[in-house]
This record gives structure tokens, sequence and C-alpha cells, in this order.
């Protein structure tokens, strides 16, 4: 082989060897990674089968406009998982404050620039439909805007599927003793919950993953269950990357308030998660590579092998901008939180 020709061979292995992240990226659904993940600038395209609006939010007599794109697929090499993609991006000119879509898993920026891209992507197991259907999004001083995204919606009544091999179903807080009434004295979410069921040794519980993607910083969460014998094991673990990353603080209290249990959950257990919720709620952290919440217990002492998933609010503090997301992991008792909590952390925040 010539010289020259030997040099084309490398120069085109090289070339090969650089496309293969984006080949990897593009055997996914687009609705299964983040934007980053994507080849640049990134982010979901304004055509079907994508959701596409662009709501207009008025504050003070002025009119702004919110790109709002939605994705979703079955997740690959899954039965009952769902991947959900969200992404709002400011139109401009102007900047836009106190952004929140409930929706998109709970999203709060307190500042979003002129072409600004937010994403978030999740991945819950879901016994339902999902179709597009009506949400609000809200800036300012809660000035709402209507539009519509990808949702799950509830299978009409006696639609269940019969097949039990997924172990979870979702239950209301009202059908678990003397949690409804620990809700409402504390003003927390009633919101149904998703119980998965380790009943026998080698149960798994779909991994949920829930991510954020903005400008300059991206949080990564992983949370699994499972049984062993007669332990269940919950690892729940969140990466922070991107350029601010490092240089960013974190808040994430009910991770961190989290305890094994050593006998069933009652409204006394939900009080002292709650208790450690708060003493937490404005304790930041500063950057590492990853944080890893283990938890493992017997599993008699929740209900011989449940576990919930709960949501969270985790929030994020870097050059003088704010985010909170809803965030959701697998926890031993069924208390979930707010997300419009988070914004209060950052000014009582000891630095």
């Amino acid at each position: 082989m010539s010289s020259i020709a030997g040099k084309v061979v490398f120069f085109t292995a090289l070339f090969l060897l650089s496309l293969l992240p984006s080949l990897a990226f593009a055997q996914q659904p687009r609705a299964c990674v983040t934007k980053d993940e994507e080849p640049p600038p990134g982010g979901l395209p304004a055509t079907p089968p994508v959701e596409f609006d662009k709501p207009q939010i008025v504050h003070k007599q002025t009119s702004y406009y919110i790109k709002i794109f939605s994705d979703t697929t079955p997740k690959p090499g899954s039965r009952f998982d769902q991947c959900f993609r969200y992404e709002a991006e400011n139109e401009g000119p102007l900047v836009v404050s106190w952004f929140y879509w409930e929706l998109a898993n709970g999203m709060w920026i307190e500042s979003m620039a002129k072409g600004e891209r937010h994403s978030r992507k999740v991945v819950r197991p879901v016994d339902d439909y999902p179709r597009v259907t009506a949400t609000t999004v809200f800036a300012f001083e809660k000035d709402p805007g209507n539009t519509r995204a990808w949702a799950t919606v509830s299978r009409p009544k006696g639609a269940a599927p019969s097949d039990k091999s997924a172990s979870f179903e979702t239950v209301a807080p009202d059908s678990i003793a003397g949690l409804s009434g620990f809700l409402q004295a504390h003003n927390l979410p009633p919101r149904p919950l998703t119980a998965f069921y380790l009943k026998e040794s080698g149960a798994k519980a779909s991994t949920l993953e829930d991510v954020y993607s903005g400008p300059r910083i991206k949080i990564a969460l992983v949370s699994d269950a499972s049984r062993e014998g007669d332990q269940i094991s919950v690892k729940t673990q969140i990466v922070a990357s991107g350029e601010d990353s490092t240089e960013a603080r974190y808040f994430m209290p009910a991770l961190r308030a989290l305890r094994p249990l050593e006998k069933p959950a009652d409204t006394q257990t939900y009080e002292q998660f709650v208790s450690r919720y708060s003493e937490f709620r404005r304790s930041a952290m500063p950057y590492q590579s990853a944080w890893d919440f283990p938890l493992s217990m017997a599993a008699n002492t929740i209900g011989d092998g449940t576990v919930y998933r709960i949501l969270h609010p985790i929030g994020v503090e870097f050059k003088g901008q704010h985010i909170c997301i809803l965030a959701a992991s697998y926890a031993p008792l069924p208390v979930s939180f707010r997300t419009d909590d988070c914004p209060s952390w950052f000014g009582a925040a000891p630095r």
C-alpha cells in the first residue's frame, strides 16, 4: 500500500470513529435522549410527531412567546417503560422570569434569556395511554399561557392490563392508612402514587431516569429498586455535568432525608421524614463527581417489598441563576413534595 493510500485509510477511519457517538444516539428514539446528546445544536424539531406550540404569556400588557416541544415513545427493550421529553425555549427578545411548567416534571427556571432551550427527559413505567393533552405554562406573577403536550391519561375504568408481570400499579393516598390526613395537615400534594411490589428474590423495579438539560449545566438522576432474598435495595444516583456544574450549589433535601425503615411506615415515620427534609431544604452541597443515595432494609419493614415512586424537588444555583425540577426516585414510604417549595431555598441558604 502506498503512503498516500495509507493516509487516506487512516483519516477515513478517524472520520468514521468521530461519527460513532452521533450514530449511537441516532439509534435511540428522540424522546429517549437529551438535547446535549444530539449533534449540535440539539433540541426537538417543530415537526410531527413532536408536538409543538408557541403560547402567548401576557405580563403587564407585554406579550411573551415560549416555544413548547414534547415527544414520547416506548423505551426500547422495555415492555412498560415510556420516555417523555419536554423542551421550552424563549422566542425573545425580552427575558422571561419565573417560568414554570408542571407537566414537564415541575421545571422552574428563574430567568430565561432569548433563544435559551431548557429540556427535560423522564423515563417512567406507565399503565395508561400517552396522548396529547392541554397543559399550562406560567411566568412572572403566575401569568398563564395555554398550550398542549404529550402526557399520560388514565385508562378507562376496568381497562387496566390483566398481565401483572410488571408488578406495579397506581394507588391513591386514601388507600394507605393515615396518609391522606398527614398530607393535608402538612400541605403536601395528594398525588396518586406508583407502587412497585418486589415480592420475590430477584425482582427489580423499572429504572427511573430523570434529566434536566439547560444552558451550561445538566442534572441526571437514575433510581433503581430490587430484592435479593429478604433484602430490599434502593439505589439513586445524581450526576451533574456542563461547563458551570463545578461551580454550582445543589439542593436535594428529600434524598438526604431518606433512611432505611426498621418497621412498616406510619404517620410517625412520615413526620420524621418531613422533619429531616425541612432541615436539609436550605442546605446546599458543593459539586462532586456523583452523589449516591443507597438504602437497604428487610422486606418485611416495607410491606413485604413495596417501594414507591415519589416526586421531590432538586434545586441548582449557579452564577446567580436558579433552576428547580421535580425529580422522581424510589423510596420506602409514600410521601412526595411540591416544586413551588424550591425557589424559597436559595435566598436563605448559607454560603
